[in-house]
């Protein structure tokens, strides 16, 4: 695959106009893009995340516009996260409590509209529980996933570049088996 460096623009854009271009794939505005992103890491990370992104999507259904439900509940899914992950989680951790907070998200969402429904065919029904039973089966999966963890001390390491070119290995979490 061949690639073309983009070529720097001359003009500084402001903020938004930068970001609604590299929206629609305006490649002449990757330079700036670039040193935006290298400036907030933080938001790198929020944006980047697909978790993060799935959680926006459920939230928009199972909320919508309401912004008082929405709270309410991004609240809650980040403090079910918190004990999920426990003190000092390795990233590791941190992943299986977010899968596990994802998939009771999901599942009550289908339990809820299951639940709503008024009338619908033994085939529509079938099909609605048979969603059901599969987000249970992931539900329950990941927090087996996560007790194993937990159980067998697995720890994480991740090597991450910086923009430097240097390389940082990162780990998390103590290797001591929990009971």
């Amino acid at each position: 695959m061949r690639t073309t460096k983009p070529t720097k623009i001359a003009v500084d854009l402001p903020r938004d106009e930068l970001l609604r271009r590299a929206e629609k794939g305006n490649r002449e505005v990757l330079p700036q893009l670039l040193e935006l992103l290298d400036s907030a890491p933080d938001a790198v990370a929020k944006i980047g995340n697909l978790a993060w992104a799935t959680e926006l999507a459920l939230l928009d259904l199972t909320a919508g516009d309401d912004l008082w439900l929405r709270e309410c509940q991004q609240r809650m899914l980040r403090a079910m996260r918190e004990r999920f992950a426990g003190p000092n989680p390795s990233p590791l951790e941190e992943i299986l409590a977010e899968r596990i907070v994802q998939c009771w998200h999901h599942l009550n969402l289908l339990e809820g509209r299951l639940a709503q429904s008024r009338e619908y065919s033994f085939t529509e029904g079938d099909y609605r529980q048979r969603c059901i039973d599969r987000a249970h089966k992931r539900l329950l999966s990941a927090v087996k996933a996560l007790a194993q963890v937990r159980k067998l001390g697995i720890t994480l390491q991740v090597n991450v570049a910086t923009s430097g070119g240097k390389q940082v290995n990162v780990a998390g979490g103590d290797s001591t088996p929990r009971a």
